[in-house]
C-alpha cells in the first residue's frame, strides 16, 4: 500500500526507466477528485489518462476509485475515470449526512466602512455566543492570516464588553493547568495568549508544532472558539457544531494616477497632505530626490489611504490609494520641520494648491467579504461553492451532536450568488489547459506520445476533453466551431500543436511540424525528472550563462515560477533587512522590497541555517527549501549536458550546499557539525588550515593550532572519516580520434555507516579546460564492501582532437560531500597515436563477375540476376574458393548477405555432411 500526493505518484509514473513500481499497483484511490477544479487538477487528469493509457497499453486491468463530498457534475467525472454509471457510480446527497445541517446566510447592507465593520464582527459574535450558550463549540472561518489573529482579539474585546466571560472560560475543564503549561511553551505569543479566554487561532503561517497543540485543545474541548483559514477545512478531520465563515471587510481600493501642477516653481522640503472630506491630517514626508520613489504610513491612521510619491523635476506624480469614494480634492502645505508628530493641523509655511487632476486608469480591488486571496491571480476571488460546502462540512459531530449549522456572514450583493450555487451547483471545470505543456513534455519524455495523432488521442483521456464537449464556451471555443466540428478534433490539434511549438523554442523538445513528428531532448527529460515547470525552463534559458557567480546563480533560482506565489508582505520588511546584514553571505539583487529578493534571502537564510521570527516567513520559507534541491539538481543535470565544466561544478557545490545547509566557501569538517564544536571548525576557518595542510600535520600539532590540545586528536579522528579518493589512470588510443581510458578508483577514508550509509556516489568527469567541455560523466557507486576491497576498474572511451589539447582532466566529485574530489591529469606530449590511414580497403574497378563463376547449375539457378555486385566480385574469390576468415563490413543494402550466401555454398562443396550455423 502506497499512500501518497498525486505530484510524489505524477513523478514516479514519468520516469520509463522505473516502471516497476507503476506496474505493481493494482488499485488507484483517488481522494477529494473534486480537486480537478483546483490548481493541482492538472495533475490528477494527467494521472488517471497515464493509468487509463497503461490498462490499454499492457493488458493489466487497474481499478481506479474516485471520493469527494462535493461534486456537483458527478456523471462527466464518473465518464472521466471510465467508470460503468450503473454499477460503479454511488452518489448519495444530504439525507444521508448522519447529523442535519442548518445553513444561514446573512447579508450586511450598510454602506459606511466602520459601521460595517462592526455590524460584521457583533452579528459574528451573537453567533457564536448562540452556539455556546447551547455548550457547543464553533469554528469562524476568515480569509487571511492576519486576520485570524484581529478577530479573536475582536471577540475577546466584545466578550469583556458583554461581560460574558463564563462561556468562554475552560478552566472548569479537568485538564486545563496540565494544558496550560504547554501551551505557555509555545513561541507563538498570540496563542499563549487567546488560550486564557478560550479562544484558539490556526493558519498555515504557524509552527507544525503549533497548529497540532491548537488542534489537540480543540478537539479536549479546551478552546471553545477556533479562528482559522480554509486551509482547516481542507487539510485537518476537526469538527464543530457550528462554523462560521466571516467576511473581512477591507477597505476599498482605487489606484488613480493623478498629474499635480503647483502654482509656484519650488519644491517644498517636506509635505503633508490635508483633505476635506476627512477634516485631519494624514502623514508627513519626508524629502525626496528626483526620480526617487517611497511609500509612507499614515501618523494618524484614520482609514484613509497611502500614498507613493515620485518627484522629478518641478512635476510631482502621485499615484493614490484612496479608501473612500471621492477624497479627490485637497491642500498640500510645506514645512521645514518634520510633521510625523502632528495630528490635527500644521503650520504651514507655503500653501500650494492641487489641481489639474487627470485620472487615467481606474482598478477596483473589490471588498474581499466571502473572498479568497488567489497568488496567481494577483487579487481576490469569491469562495466557492466547493470551499464552502467544505467549511461546512465541519459542522456538525456524529459522535457528539444531533444537528450543525453553517453560517455565511457577507455583503448583501453576493448573497443572491451563494444562494444560486447552493440551489444549483456549479459544475467543475477542468484547469488541463495551464499545464498542458508541462504534460506533454512529460509524456513524450516517457515515450507514451511521440507525434500529433498520439498526443490527441492523449488528450482525449483527460477531463479537459469531457468539459470542452459539454461545455465549450469556457474554454473559449465558439458555437460556429462546434456546429463545424462536433468531436473537436481541430480544436485538441491546435491545441496539442501550440503546446509543442512553445516546447519546441522552449528547447524542451524538437517538433517536426511536417510530419508532426515529437523527439524528446535532455532539457525536456531534465524538466520531467525532477518537475520543473515550463515557464522556469524559459526562465533558465534566458539567465543561465557559462560563467556565472554566487548571487547570480541565487538571483536566478529565486526566479523560477515555483516561487511565483511568494510576496512580499509590509511586516516583514525590517526582518528581511536584518536577515540581510546577518545571514546572507552574498548580494541580493532587487533588496527585500523586492520578491525575488526575498526569495534570495529566504534561499541565503537557509544555507545559513538562520532564524526566523515571523510566522508567515517561516511558512514562506518552509514552502522555499522544499523545492530548492529539486530545483539545484536540475540546473546541475542541465549545466552537466551542456558540457560545462565550471558551471557543472559550480552547480553541483551548490546542490551539497543546500543538500548540507554549509556554503562551500565553510571548512569541509563542518559537515560533522555535530560531532565537533562550533568554536573548533570557526578556529579552523580563521587560521585557514584547509584538508591537505590537516592531514599532513600531527595531533599534537593541530592541537597547537587551535590552541586546545585535545581537539586534536578529534579533528584527526574525523579526518579518516572524510571521504577521500585516489585516481591512477592508464589510456589506450583506439584510433586517431578515440581514447580508451582504463581508471583505477582506490578508496582512503575509514566507512562509518553513521555518515556513509550504505554507498558514496562519485561523479567520474573528463574535462577539456582550455575549451571548457566535458567530454564523459558517469556517476559511479561505491559500496561499504567495495572499500573496502581491491582498488576498482573503471573503463570509458573519450574523444580526442586535433590539435591535440596539452592535457585532459579527469576528476572525481563526491555527490554528497563537499570539497570531496579527486583529479588525474591525461597528458598528451608523449601520447601515440596511430598512423592516419584510411582503414577501408579500396573498392577496385573490376568487370562485374558472372552468376556462371560458380560452376554449379543448382547454385547458379539460386539467384534471378546475371552478374554480382562489386563488392561480391572482389570478395568472391576468398569466400567461395578458400576457407580464410573474412570481415565484410558495408552499407546496408550492398549485398553483404548474397556475400554470407557464397561462403555457405563453398562448405556445401567442400563439406556437404557439414551444417551451417548463423
Amino acid at each position: 500500500m502506497i499512500v501518497t500526493t498525486p505530484e510524489k505518484w505524477d513523478v514516479i509514473t514519468r520516469k520509463s526507466s522505473d516502471m516497476s513500481l507503476s506496474m505493481l499497483v493494482k488499485l488507484l484511490i483517488i481522494d477529494e477528485v473534486h480537486l480537478l477544479n483546483d490548481d493541482r487538477g492538472p495533475v490528477i487528469e494527467a494521472l488517471v489518462a497515464r493509468t487509463l493509457r497503461q490498462v490499454e497499453s499492457t493488458q493489466t486491468m487497474i481499478r481506479i476509485v474516485g471520493l469527494s463530498a462535493t461534486l456537483p457534475n458527478y456523471l462527466e467525472v464518473a465518464q472521466f475515470l471510465r467508470v460503468n454509471p450503473d454499477i460503479g457510480l454511488f452518489f448519495f446527497d444530504s439525507s444521508y449526512r448522519p447529523v442535519p445541517l442548518a445553513q444561514q446566510y446573512i447579508g450586511i447592507s450598510e454602506h459606511n466602512f466602520q459601521a460595517r465593520n462592526n455590524l460584521l464582527n457583533e452579528i459574528c459574535y451573537n453567533k457564536v455566543v448562540d452556539s455556546l450558550r447551547q455548550g457547543h463549540q464553533a469554528m469562524v472561518f476568515v480569509h487571511s492570516r492576519k486576520d485570524t489573529g484581529k478577530t479573536a482579539d475582536k471577540l475577546v474585546e466584545l466578550n469583556q464588553k458583554n461581560d460574558e466571560i463564563e462561556l468562554f472560560m475552560n478552566d472548569a475543564h479537568p485538564q486545563c493547568e496540565l494544558m496550560k503549561r504547554e501551551v505557555l511553551k509555545s513561541r507563538n505569543k498570540q496563542l499563549v495568549q487567546l488560550f486564557e479566554h478560550g479562544i484558539g487561532i490556526h493558519h498555515a503561517g504557524m509552527l507544525r508544532a503549533d497548529r497540532g497543540l491548537t488542534e489537540r485543545l480543540f478537539s479536549d474541548g479546551l478552546l471553545k472558539v477556533l479562528v482559522c483559514t480554509a486551509t482547516l477545512a481542507w487539510g485537518v478531520n476537526l469538527p464543530a457544531h457550528t462554523v462560521v465563515i466571516k467576511a473581512s471587510m477591507e477597505l476599498e481600493k482605487l489606484i488613480l494616477d493623478v498629474d499635480v501642477d503647483f502654482e509656484l516653481g519650488q519644491q517644498p522640503s517636506h509635505y503633508s497632505c490635508w483633505f476635506s472630506t476627512n477634516k485631519a491630517w494624514l502623514f508627513a514626508m519626508k524629502p525626496l530626490r528626483p526620480f526617487q520613489c517611497q511609500t509612507f504610513m499614515c501618523s494618524r491612521f484614520l482609514s484613509l489611504f497611502d500614498m507613493v510619491v515620485a518627484i522629478a523635476g518641478n512635476e510631482l506624480v502621485q499615484q493614490i490609494l484612496v479608501s473612500h469614494y471621492g477624497c479627490f480634492g485637497g491642500y498640500m502645505h510645506s514645512t521645514s520641520g518634520d510633521l510625523s508628530h502632528h495630528s490635527r493641523k500644521c503650520s504651514a509655511t507655503r500653501a500650494l494648491r492641487l489641481h489639474a487632476f487627470n485620472i487615467r486608469r481606474q482598478v477596483i480591488i473589490q471588498e474581499n467579504g466571502t473572498q479568497l486571496y488567489d497568488p496567481k491571480a494577483g487579487g481576490w476571488r469569491d469562495l466557492g461553492m466547493l470551499d464552502v460546502m467544505q467549511i461546512f462540512g465541519r459542522a456538525g459531530r456524529p459522535q457528539f451532536d444531533k444537528s450543525g449549522e453553517g453560517i455565511i456572514i457577507t455583503t448583501h450583493d453576493k448573497l443572491a450568488y451563494y444562494l444560486r450555487l447552493l440551489t444549483s451547483q456549479l459544475p467543475i471545470e477542468s484547469q488541463f489547459i495551464s499545464s498542458l505543456r508541462d504534460n506533454l513534455n512529460a509524456e513524450v519524455v516517457l515515450g507514451t506520445v511521440t507525434n500529433v495523432k498520439e498526443a490527441c488521442a492523449w488528450l482525449g483521456y483527460t477531463y479537459l476533453f469531457i468539459r470542452m464537449k459539454m461545455n465549450p464556451l469556457a474554454y473559449g471555443i465558439g458555437w460556429d466551431e462546434v456546429i463545424a466540428d462536433p468531436c473537436l478534433t481541430l480544436k485538441q490539434r491546435a491545441l496539442v500543436s501550440d503546446a509543442a511549438r512553445a516546447l519546441d523554442k522552449a528547447k524542451m523538445m524538437r517538433f517536426d511540424e511536417k510530419s508532426g513528428n515529437f523527439y524528446c531532448t535532455e532539457l525536456g527529460r531534465i524538466a520531467s525528472h525532477f518537475y520543473i515547470q515550463y515557464s522556469s525552463v524559459e526562465t533558465y534559458n534566458e539567465m543561465l550563462g557559462r560563467h556565472m557567480n554566487d548571487s547570480e546563480v541565487i538571483d536566478m533560482v529565486a526566479h523560477s515560477s515555483e516561487f511565483e506565489n511568494i510576496v512580499v508582505r509590509e511586516e516583514e520588511h525590517n526582518e528581511l533587512e536584518n536577515m540581510v546584514r546577518t545571514s546572507c553571505p552574498l548580494e541580493v539583487k532587487g533588496g527585500p522590497s523586492n520578491k525575488h529578493g526575498k526569495v534570495s534571502i529566504l534561499i541565503q537564510l537557509y544555507i545559513s541555517r538562520g532564524s526566523i521570527d515571523s510566522f508567515s516567513l517561516v511558512s514562506d520559507a518552509a514552502y522555499i527549501s522544499a523545492s530548492l534541491a529539486r530545483i539545484m539538481r536540475a540546473l546541475f543535470e542541465i549545466c552537466l549536458r551542456r558540457g560545462w565544466c565550471e558551471m557543472s561544478s559550480f552547480m553541483l557545490d551548490y546542490c551539497k550546499a543546500v543538500d548540507r545547509q554549509i556554503w562551500p566557501h565553510q571548512h569541509p569538517l563542518r559537515q560533522f557539525d555535530k560531532d565537533i564544536s562550533l568554536e573548533i571548525l570557526r578556529k579552523l576557518e580563521e587560521r585557514g588550515a584547509d584538508l591537505d595542510r590537516l592531514r599532513e600535520m600531527e595531533e599534537k600539532d593541530i592541537g597547537a593550532l587551535i590552541r586546545y590540545a585535545p581537539g586534536g586528536k578529534l579533528v584527526k579522528q574525523y579526518l579518516g572519516y572524510f571521504p577521500l579518493i585516489h585516481l591512477t589512470a592508464t589510456v589506450s588510443p583506439i584510433t586517431r580520434t578515440v581514447l580508451k581510458v582504463d581508471l583505477l578508483i582506490t578508496p582512503d577514508f575509514i566507512w562509518k555507516d553513521r555518515f556513509h550509509g550504505a554507498a558514496q556516489h562519485w561523479w567520474i568527469l573528463v574535462e577539456d579546460s582550455e575549451n571548457d567541455h566535458i567530454y564523459h560523466s558517469e556517476l559511479f557507486t561505491l559500496t561499504k564492501r567495495m572499500a573496502k576491497a581491491e582498488p576498482q576498474k573503471l573503463s570509458f572511451t573519450v574523444p580526442i582532437f586535433e590539435p591535440h589539447p596539452p592535457q585532459y582532466y579527469i576528476r572525481a566529485v563526491s555527490d554528497s560531500w563537499l570539497h570531496s574530489e579527486a583529479l588525474y591529469t591525461i597528458s598528451f606530449h608523449n601520447l601515440a597515436l596511430p598512423e592516419g590511414r584510411t582503414s577501408h580497403t579500396e573498392l577496385l574497378d573490376l568487370k562485374p563477375l558472372p552468376v556462371t563463376a560458380l560452376g554449379n547449375k543448382t547454385y547458379e539457378a539460386l539467384y534471378k540476376f546475371s552478374h554480382f555486385n562489386p563488392i561480391q566480385t572482389q570478395t568472391f574469390h576468398v569466400l567461395y574458393h578458400t576457407d580464410e576468415n573474412v570481415l565484410l563490413g558495408a552499407p546496408t543494402g550492398s549485398g553483404k548477405t548474397i556475400s554470407a550466401e557464397l561462403a555457405m555454398l563453398h562448405l556445401f562443396n567442400t563439406q556437404p555432411d557439414m551444417k551451417v550455423c548463423i
